[in-house]
């Protein structure tokens, strides 16, 4: 029986972080699960910008940009160590703004 995903992605996790330790950063993108989970993270997080704020009674629009994140992913809510952390590129534009 193949590793479901979730099993797949803690394999290529430990391997990332192992490899990250011997020579520094790693390519995510050799990892085919990490790569899936930074995407769905990078998504997550261009979804949840918001493209306006409230101050004072008044609503102003916001254009963010935001090239790079550094991004901490837990298995977990309550877990206290990171699955992994990535440096991740951001799209130049949101389309919803």
């Amino acid at each position: 029986m193949a590793p479901s995903t979730h099993d797949q992605i803690k394999t290529e996790a430990a391997c990332a972080k192992a490899q990250a330790k011997q020579g520094g950063p790693v390519p995510y993108g050799d990892f085919e699960s990490l790569k899936s989970l930074i995407d769905s993270a990078t998504d997550a997080i261009c979804a949840n910008l918001p493209a306006t704020f409230e101050h004072q009674g008044k609503t102003y629009r916001l254009v963010t940009d935001i090239q790079r994140a550094r991004v901490g992913i837990f298995d977990d809510p309550a877990a206290r160590d990171s699955l992994l952390v990535a440096l991740v590129c951001l799209p130049d534009e949101n389309p919803t703004h």
